[in-house]
């Protein structure tokens, strides 16, 4: 009687183990599945833009571990694609990874899902962070050129992305065309004419102001009437009033308008 009790309570306690160990299982292929993707535009100004997220691989969890498959919406997407075998799963997940900042696979893509009519798994505007999503490896797409796709694996319960715009020299071109008539590299802290003087202290300097002359106010409004009169010799006005200011009399920059009489 003994024997049977002490296997009953065996098997009882088995049966138990048993349970308990295919419920953690069943718990770490479901539990925290899902998660969300937060978009940080940090300093740039987004305006209007709006990001669609599409996922490109579906995604299990189980004892620690992520497993990728591709999303039937895109399988016919990577057997158009150069993948060197689009039915293996982790061929493809590596494809991604090694090409998304490549601009021709980014230009397949969009051109895809446009001709494809594929739907959005969510869209992000003013709030920009997606929740409940399920794990997967997704791709981002501006409604605009001037910011960079994103691609990002989502295996937690948060993932932050950040946006990118675009490069110089590498998506924008770059000419450096010189100085223009009037530009300068440097100002000076104070000019000739006001009598800078130097300090014990190199840092600091001693400047006169520069004494205006008595009719000054009345060749201020000279001037004033010349701009009003549209002058085009307004410029003999101006070096009249700042003798540091040289023209050349050889070239005209304004041109007086004739009057249209009603």
């Amino acid at each position: 009687m003994k024997n049977k009790l002490k296997k009953v309570v065996a098997y009882v306690l088995s049966f138990m183990m048993l349970f308990t160990t295919s419920a953690m299982n069943i718990g770490s292929v479901s539990a925290a599945s899902t998660g969300s993707i937060t978009l940080n535009v940090a300093q740039h100004d987004i305006g209007a833009t709006t990001f669609s997220v599409y996922k490109l691989m579906d995604a299990t969890s189980a004892n620690d571990k992520i497993a990728y498959t591709v999303n039937s919406d895109f399988k016919e997407f990577f057997k158009q694609t150069d993948v060197a075998n689009s039915e293996d799963d982790e061929v493809v997940y590596n494809y991604i990874k090694n090409h998304v900042k490549n601009d021709d696979f980014t230009t397949k893509l969009k051109t895809y899902v446009a001709s494809k009519n594929i739907s959005k798994v969510t869209l992000l505007q003013s709030n920009l962070k997606a929740n409940n999503l399920e794990y997967g490896y997704y791709a981002i797409i501006p409604s605009i050129d001037t910011y960079k796709p994103m691609y990002t694996t989502l295996s937690n319960s948060n993932q932050t992305v950040y946006l990118k715009g675009l490069e110089p020299d590498v998506d924008i071109k770059i000419e450096f065309i010189g100085l223009r008539p009037g530009e300068k590299l440097y100002e000076e802290m104070l000019m000739k004419e006001e009598g800078m003087k130097t300090t014990p202290n190199k840092m600091i300097h001693i400047g006169q102001p520069i004494q205006l002359p008595d009719d000054f106010f009345d060749q201020l409004e000279d001037l004033r009437q010349s701009a009003f009169d549209e002058d085009s010799d307004i410029r003999k006005d101006v070096q009249h009033m700042v003798d540091t200011y040289h023209y050349d009399e050889n070239t005209t920059h304004g041109i007086k308008k004739q009057r249209i009489k009603s």
